[in-house]
């Protein structure tokens, strides 16, 4: 196979300002790059991620966020560091106000630049003294960033993106970055692009629905009607709108400024032409990014395999869990039942306990009647076995309702008889087992010996022996 000698790359190995080296196979793949082309990319998203697309091929470097406006605009004046708690929000802030992405350009022998003005109306910007910076808060710069303490933000004046003054603005600026490019030998690419106003889904394409996506398209095409109409000498790598989706899996993630995987094939490939790199090597390079797509989707099926057999295990324990939940409900309702009924059972002997102890209050109280007739019945034989019959102690004895089987009584009739004369020395004589038991002689007469018929005597008027 010939050697295309117009191709950049080849032509540069044989001026020697390059040195190439490529196989003689058919196949004709690159064997060695040692110097590679140089390509310097600022802006947002898609120019970095076609940059990391390319980067077999060439050595490249991309400044986030930087546009034609930042980079051509005049340097701040005086301080340039300022101090924050994040060092990031510090060093971007310098290299924006010192324009240090300019000077890299210009110095380190870039052989091609491209940028995206699409990117630029993700955010608007800032302008004191001719020189113009990104706006840091917006959250495209970085997750939180804010301005540093020190760096008084109200000395700037707002530029919106979506507006005249920034359409002018870009267009001057633009027509000296080119001048400045050409008088470098730089090539400039420029990406022409809309955003993404529809979306891939599970579904097929679907529309995003938002204003505000053709609002920001209509800006878009007013910028290019005034770059068309300057007529720059720069390559423009248009973009077929209808490659501009996005999908849940675009890189960056689902947006209006990050279109689909795919889109990034598509402007690589005219990318790589427009550098003028040859359908043999832009093939080569296609297979790489090919064969790693189809590596990570097929690890990815590889998840999901394992991710279904993993989810069948889960619903599998789940079901059991269920089936477990359900016999312990039923095991529940059965307790519950269960103590339903011994409840309604303890309840039933509670009021049965309660007619119980009425019964038994009722019991007491007649056997207590019964035991006052028992006492009275034995006051009476006692009296008249000490001869009182006649007297007024059985009167008062009757009269006075003491059960003579309590202590109390004992001890009341105790005293009577002991008034009455009874001689308690004669019962003891006369009963020696009630002496032996050392058992006091009156209690002993009411309790047992007047029953018993013992031997007891009286001293006085009414001492009769008995």
């Amino acid at each position: 196979m010939d050697l295309d000698m117009s191709h950049p790359l080849v032509s540069a190995s044989v001026s020697g300002r390059k040195n190439i080296q490529f196989d003689t196979a058919p196949n004709f793949r690159i064997k060695k790059l040692i110097t590679r082309p140089k390509v310097f990319s600022i802006g947002g998203c898609v120019t970095k991620q076609l940059c990391s697309k390319i980067s077999k091929l060439v050595d490249q470097t991309h400044m986030w966020r930087v546009t034609v406006p930042c980079l051509m605009s005049n340097p701040s004046t005086g301080r340039s560091y300022y101090k924050s708690d994040n060092p990031d929000i510090s060093a971007h802030l310098n290299l924006e106000l010192t324009k240090y992405a300019k000077t890299k350009l210009l110095d380190e022998g870039y052989d091609f630049v491209f940028f995206d003005p699409t990117s630029d109306f993700a955010g608007d910007f800032w302008e004191n003294n001719g020189c113009i910076i990104n706006d840091f808060t917006n959250g495209l710069m970085g997750t939180g960033w804010s301005w540093p303490d020190e760096f008084d933000i109200s000395k700037w004046n707002k530029i919106p993106s979506k507006s005249m003054h920034y359409i002018e603005i870009y267009i001057k600026y633009l027509g000296e970055f080119i001048s400045l490019m050409e008088a470098n030998g730089i090539s400039v690419i420029c990406i022409k692009r809309k955003l993404c106003s529809e979306v891939i889904t599970d579904a097929g394409i679907v529309g995003l629905g938002d204003a505000e996506v053709s609002d920001i398209n209509w800006w878009i095409e007013a910028l290019w009607r005034e770059i068309d109409a300057l007529a720059l000498g720069m390559r423009v790598l248009e973009l077929n709108s209808r490659l501009s989706l996005t999908a849940k899996d675009a890189p960056y993630g689902c947006g209006w400024f990050h279109p689909f995987e795919e889109f990034y094939d598509y402007a690589g490939y005219k990318l790589l032409y427009s550098m003028g790199v040859s359908d043999d090597l832009v093939s080569d390079i296609a297979r790489e990014w090919y064969v790693e797509r189809v590596c990570r989707r097929q690890a990815a099926i590889r998840r999901e395999e394992i991710s279904t057999t993993e989810q069948d295990r889960l619903k599998a324990t789940l079901d059991q869990l269920l089936s477990d939940r359900d016999m312990l409900a039923a095991h529940h309702d059965a307790s519950r039942a269960a103590i339903g009924s011994l409840v309604a059972e303890r309840d039933g002997l509670q009021v049965a306990l309660q007619v119980a102890e009425h019964q038994v209050a009722d019991l007491r109280c007649a056997q207590q009647a019964l035991q006052l007739e028992q006492d009275r019945a034995a006051a009476a034989y006692v009296v008249t076995r000490a001869g009182l019959a006649k007297g007024s102690f059985i009167r008062w004895l009757i009269d006075s309702r003491i059960p003579l089987i309590t202590t109390h009584a004992v001890a009341r009739i105790s005293k009577k008889l002991r008034q009455c004369g009874f001689d308690e020395e004669y019962y003891l004589a006369h009963n020696p087992d009630v002496r032996a038991a050392n058992a006091n002689p009156l209690a002993h007469y009411v309790r047992y010996g007047s029953l018993e018929r013992r031997f007891c005597r009286y001293s006085g008027d009414r001492g009769d022996h008995i």
